[in-house]
């Protein structure tokens, strides 16, 4: 087996894996999902909505891609679900092809290249994930793929990719793409050699103008048909809204700096990366592309991990540069990066095994009841991680480290799959409020609600978002009514509630709008 087909077959493992053990999560992938259900049930692919209104936060590739496949095999969790897993593998293949076109003199790299990117555990995970980060790094390693393609003096072709990059990323996750994307082609004097800068230049300005074609031939409708509203949150809070204040996750510029390790785990932690030194074009490249993106992500005070993940194929690029530099390696180098998984790994075996009496005293307090009921397959999650490790035929000492952290992330999966599906299964409170709909109750949901009940109910009409203040004087207006909230803490539910469920570190609880006039609000919201 080839190093691409391993990685290529891991990542679908891993895919599957996700598929079968854990549910749709709350709330990021619900409400993914349900703006896709929404688009779907209103026929209108044009501007995304959430829970009836226009959503502006994001655009409509990863959407439609769901929609398309809806199209063909009508509406599927499963296909909506493995909508980033294909961008994942898409994600592998360019980039084997990148690294082609940058050491052709150098195959190895190709081959390690794809293992490298799928050892990354945050990339792994999240291209199990509907979500948009893997779907913005497909079209961050396409558009690198275009420069390169213009650098080895197929002109056309390269620059038609970076357009194509530049718009579809646009539509993927907005501007962010112009952060990714144009670095490298900007300050390629640091890195090409034997290139006519005048032409060179003109090509990126062709590209550009092709990337914002194909972003406004969906934004300009887009905000005619979404209104002022939307417009506004569409053109200027994508761009220097979200540059100058985030609107969520903000924080200091360090942030990122003690995630660098964590982030590019393990392949920092491999020795024969740091006997190893290299200086090309190629690692210049790639230098580039991982290091002034980050810059620009230390200043924006919006800060996630995985806001990372684009620049992780600059990163395995690299590595695969430098182990594909010929560098030995010896008996002991896969037991360090692999050695914090391993330990990771014994921990969440204690966890698991441990006496819900103790489990408190192992985990933080909020998050206990979270964990406290999970009948792990400990012998199961234990067996994947000594397969990963331990099995003979993984070609070479870093295939072997790739498998060993893909097998802990499948670990993960089969040993937390049943909590998961206990505190973040939405089905059973989609299914109540799906049928409430179909009765003609109203529903509302006070606080919190961001529409991610929506997909998972197949829900035919909006939930009304209700304030805390507003809950008595909807409550008698609507006693037929079904009124959703969330809590912390179960034992300060007052009786009479239609049905309590578990919700993440807490609990969702359902009143009909006749009792929840008669508790009142501080007894609803349980203070």
């Amino acid at each position: 087996m080839t190093r691409t087909a391993l990685a290529i077959a891991v990542l679908v493992v891993l895919a599957c894996v996700g598929l079968i053990t854990r549910p749709i999560l709350p709330v990021s992938e619900a409400r993914t999902l349900a703006i896709a259900w929404e688009m779907w049930r209103t026929g209108d692919w044009l501007v995304p909505t959430l829970n009836g209104a226009p959503y502006p936060d994001k655009p409509p590739v990863v959407f439609w891609a769901m929609l398309a496949g809806w199209s063909v095999l009508d509406v599927s969790e499963t296909w909506a679900r493995l909508v980033a897993p294909l961008f994942g593998l898409g994600c592998l293949v360019a980039t084997v092809r990148l690294a082609r076109l940058l050491w052709p003199d150098r195959p190895m790299v190709a081959g390690m290249a794809p293992v490298a990117l799928v050892g990354f555990p945050l990339f792994a995970l999240f291209a199990t994930l509907a979500l948009f980060d893997v779907p913005l790094a497909f079209w961050v390693v396409l558009g690198h793929l275009g420069v390169a393609f213009a650098w080895r003096g197929r002109i056309r072709r390269g620059w038609l990719l970076l357009g194509v990059g530049l718009g579809l990323g646009a539509l993927t996750k907005g501007p962010v793409i112009l952060l990714h994307l144009l670095p490298v082609p900007l300050l390629a004097p640091l890195w090409a050699v034997g290139v006519r800068w005048r032409r060179w230049y003109a090509g990126l300005a062709a590209a550009g103008a092709i990337g914002a074609a194909i972003a406004l031939a969906w934004a300009l409708p887009a905000a005619v048909a979404g209104g002022p509203a939307y417009t506004h949150a569409l053109l200027w809070g994508q761009t220097a809204g979200r540059l100058a204040q985030s609107f969520a996750h903000a924080q200091p510029w360090w942030w990122y700096l003690p995630l660098v390790p964590l982030v590019l785990y393990p392949w920092a932690w491999w020795p024969p990366l740091w006997r190893a030194a290299a200086s090309d074009p190629g690692v210049r490249f790639a230098a580039v592309w991982l290091a002034v993106p980050f810059l620009g992500f230390c200043l924006i005070s919006g800060k996630q991990p995985n806001y990372l993940i684009p620049l992780l194929p600059a990163a395995a690029l690299i590595g695969a540069r430098w182990i594909g530099a010929g560098v030995p390696s010896r008996r002991w180098d896969p037991l360090l990066p692999l050695g914090p998984m391993l330990i990771l790994s014994l921990g969440a075996l204690v966890v698991a095994t441990a006496p819900e009496a103790n489990l408190a005293s192992v985990m933080a307090a909020r998050h206990a009841a979270q964990w406290s009921t999970l009948p792990v397959p400990v012998p199961l999650a234990l067996a994947f991680v000594l397969a990963g490790l331990l099995v003979v035929p993984w070609p070479g000492a870093v295939s072997r480290v790739m498998v060993g952290v893909v097998s802990a992330l499948v670990a993960a999966h089969v040993a937390f799959g049943v909590g998961l599906a206990e505190r973040y299964d939405l089905r059973p409170l989609a299914r109540f409020v799906a049928a409430a709909q179909a009765a003609g109750r109203p529903v509302a949901h006070i606080a919190g609600y961001e529409g991610h009940l929506g997909f998972v109910g197949r829900l035919e009409a909006p939930i009304t978002a209700l304030r805390e203040r507003d809950i008595e004087a909807w409550a008698m207006a609507h006693p037929d009514g079904v009124l959703i909230t969330t809590v912390r803490e179960r034992d300060r539910v007052p009786a009479g509630a239609a049905l309590i469920l578990p919700f993440r570190s807490g609990w969702s609880v359902v009143w009909d709008g006749a009792t929840a006039a008669r508790l009142g609000k501080n007894a609803i919201i349980g203070d």
